[in-house]
């Protein structure tokens, strides 16, 4: 579910992107990415939290020996990774926005 969420918040800025050079470097543009940071990270985390307590529940009932802690899968982390670089480059694409709003001021 979060990785439908994140795509969905992708396509739209990619929609907007596709109108022109100064939309991609918007404060909307930011935003999505700064949605799409927090959609992926809290995905992540909220889907391994339900996996794992359906894991344990299954393997209560289903093995004689039940494991309490399964450790995060590989997709996990790298969804906290892609939110983590996300959220990055909307700080960038932030700053680079103030940084260009003090350029065309000077001029």
């Amino acid at each position: 579910m979060p990785g439908l969420l994140a795509l969905f918040t992708v396509v739209r800025a990619l929609g907007r992107a596709r109108s022109g050079d100064r939309a991609l470097f918007s404060t909307v543009t930011a935003g999505h990415l700064r949605r799409l940071g927090w959609i992926l990270i809290a995905g992540s985390v909220v889907s391994a939290v339900l996996d794992s307590a359906a894991q344990v529940m299954l393997a209560s009932m289903l093995l004689t020996e039940s494991r309490p802690f399964h450790p995060p899968s590989g997709e996990v982390v790298g969804g906290v990774v892609a939110g983590l670089v996300a959220l990055g480059v909307s700080e960038i694409v932030r700053r680079g926005l103030v940084l260009l709003e003090e350029v065309e001021a000077t001029i």
